[in-house]
């Protein structure tokens, strides 16, 4: 059975600026800078934080990243009314993961912290598809191209007997694509955030998908 790692912003929902305004928050609060506005599009947090700070010690980052990430989670935490109401869910994306539950294991691979993860998933009730303890997350490192190696580490450490050709990365940037080829893991791209369908294609994934509406070809492309 596969392991499906499911990025989230971008892929499964869209917040509509409700986390970057929480992320820009924290960063003032705790490193008394303003985040410029910019695309983070398939980076992780860490990623984000340290680009930003990139004229200061790695050292002096460290001294208050943790504090960071309790900030922003408990910024993110404030306005979970709003991501409830505002949080659009991805077309198809109901349909492929209750579809596909029979034939794989729904986990996470993303570049958000875990706690900051379920927040935003929790808003929109889609927590319940994912085995939370499988995944890989932006606290685990904020360099994405380690993350599939830890999921498929934890994977296996529940009894899981895959190996990395049983591994799928579903996302919607060339990060997503990359991260998958580098660990030797199958990647599938679909173009529902900040990158169309052509520059996707670019990266080479082993399959390119408009949206989630075509889950019977993720499903063909996974059991074939």
């Amino acid at each position: 059975m596969k392991l499906l790692l499911w990025d989230i912003d971008g892929t499964l929902i869209r917040s509509h600026g409700r986390s970057l305004e929480a992320f820009k928050a924290a960063f003032q609060r705790v490193y008394e800078v303003d985040l410029p506005l910019s695309s983070t599009a398939g980076k992780t947090d860490g990623l984000i934080v340290r680009e930003t700070l990139h004229t200061w010690d790695e050292v002096a980052i460290l001294e208050r990243l943790e504090q960071f990430y309790v900030v922003y989670e408990g910024e993110l935490q404030a306005r979970f009314e709003y991501l409830q109401h505002e949080t659009t869910i991805l077309h198809g994306v109901h349909a492929a993961l209750s579809h596909l539950q029979a034939h794989t294991i729904h986990s996470l691979l993303t570049g958000n912290m875990q706690r900051t993860a379920k927040i935003k998933l929790d808003a929109v009730d889609l927590s319940r598809h994912f085995r939370w303890e499988w995944g890989a997350f932006g606290s685990d490192s904020h360099i994405r191209n380690d993350l599939v190696p830890v999921a498929l580490q934890r994977a296996q450490a529940a009894g899981w007997h895959g190996t990395f050709d049983d591994v799928v990365v579903i996302g919607d940037t060339p990060f997503d694509i990359a991260c998958a080829k580098i660990a030797g893991a199958c990647s599938v791209a679909v173009a529902t955030g900040r990158f169309s369908l052509e520059q996707l294609a670019e990266h080479q994934p082993d399959l390119l998908l408009e949206d989630l509406t075509h889950y019977e070809a993720l499903l063909q492309f996974i059991t074939t």
